[in-house]
């Protein structure tokens, strides 16, 4: 049981529902009717004496379509403040039992149990023909019996075909082991003589099919109407027909090639975007690298400015900044190196053998082709070598 509510508030005392009140809608699919209503009475009618007997009728029956023409016509003779109010709250009852049988058919629909479905659509159209929902449903409904209608017919003429088709065969074949046999010729003749009429139905109907660019169902149509009976119009609906197909498959390539070169260009633009993400990355990593080498440098981290200037050469040897910052780099590094080589001597003189080599050394990674560095490291390690062999000696 499907059980469905509505409240119709009055909006005065005086208003058309004043006496109804609650109205409370039961749809048992076991009665007749589509709907019962339950009317509690109110405890004084008589405040709304605009209405009549015939009115208050057909609400509690449910047949709006009635209701609102009644009201309407009222209001053609008087125009009514109050009748309008009521107008508006029957139609607006009337709408929410229009969707409401617009949903139960949609059901019944959906579970293909067509019964019902026109049923509940015949109750609608006597309670209420103006409802939009579910003349929508009737129309769709009708052009669903009349699809299926006409699929069937088609599917009784094919299988008809196919039995004169084989009964065709069958008395031939009789025909000539029983020349003699009028009963089978005669069979024969009028097996030859539906075929004709049926072949020139079938005919017509492919060519309206053809019409319709429905070209499957006219290939099916035309091909059992050859079949049956060549006729000339038939012919040539077939070369029509192989028009239209190779026209379609035309078509159908050029579509594909469409999509294949739209395909193609939407690809190439992404590739083309995925270039432009990249190149901006490496744009934005080669800005850093420069300001960290341009900030090592003015620091005086020459080592630092030196590993980050190769990183830059592998990732964008074409950097325009390149040229002037190994010149920059060069310079630097060509200072820093004599500042270290004074360094050392410095301290060498002053005896501090290991702290001499450790700068020359560092010297020398600046330059490692420098013999002046390397010459100086090896001689502050032979004196360090010399003075472990002394200390070495001393001690035994």
């Amino acid at each position: 049981m499907n059980v469905r509510y509505w409240s119709v508030v009055a909006v005065s005392v005086t208003s058309l529902l004043s006496c109804t009140g609650t109205v409370q809608y039961r749809f048992d699919e076991s009665e007749a009717d589509l709907f019962t209503a339950s009317t509690p009475q109110t405890s004084d009618p008589t405040k709304a004496p605009s209405q009549t007997p015939e009115l208050v009728a057909l609400i509690k029956a449910q047949r709006y379509g009635a209701a609102i023409e009644t009201l309407e016509r009222e209001l053609r003779e008087y125009d009514a403040a109050e009748t309008r109010r009521q107008l508006a709250q029957v139609t607006a009852l009337a709408d929410s039992y229009d969707k409401v049988i617009a949903a139960d058919v949609e059901d019944a629909v959906n579970k293909q149990d067509w019964n019902t479905a026109y049923r509940l659509l015949d109750q609608a159209a006597t309670q209420y023909p103006q409802g939009a929902a579910t003349q929508e449903w009737r129309n769709a409904l009708a052009s669903h019996q009349q699809e299926r209608i006409e699929g069937l017919n088609t599917a009784l003429l094919f299988e008809r075909a196919t039995w004169l088709l084989q009964s065709r065969v069958a008395l031939e074949e009789l025909v000539h082991l029983e020349p003699r046999n009028t009963s089978a010729t005669t069979r024969l003749d009028e097996v030859h003589s539906e075929a004709q009429k049926l072949a020139v139905q079938l005919s017509r109907m492919g060519i309206t099919s053809l019409a319709a660019k429905d070209l499957d169902q006219a290939e099916r149509l035309l091909n059992a109407a050859d079949r049956l009976y060549p006729i000339a119009e038939n012919i040539l609906a077939l070369e029509r027909l192989d028009r239209a197909q190779h026209q379609l498959t035309q078509e159908k390539r050029r579509q594909r090639l469409h999509e294949e070169q739209e395909q193609a260009r939407r690809n190439a633009e992404k590739r083309k975007q995925s270039l432009h993400a990249v190149e901006e990355r490496q744009q934005q990593q080669s800005r850093r690298l420069v300001e960290d080498i341009n900030v090592a440098l003015g620091k005086g981290d020459v080592l630092r400015a030196q590993g980050m200037l190769e990183q830059l050469r592998s990732t964008d040897k074409n950097h325009p900044q390149i040229p002037v910052m190994e010149q920059t780099l060069a310079d630097s590094i060509a200072t820093r190196f004599d500042e270290l080589l004074e360094k050392g001597n410095l301290l060498y003189s002053n005896g501090e053998i290991e702290l001499a080599k450790a700068v020359w050394e560092e010297a020398l990674r600046l330059n490692p082709g420098s013999t002046r560095a390397r010459a100086r490291v090896a001689r502050a390690q032979q004196v360090l070598n010399n003075l472990r062999e002394q200390k070495k000696a001393s001690n035994n």
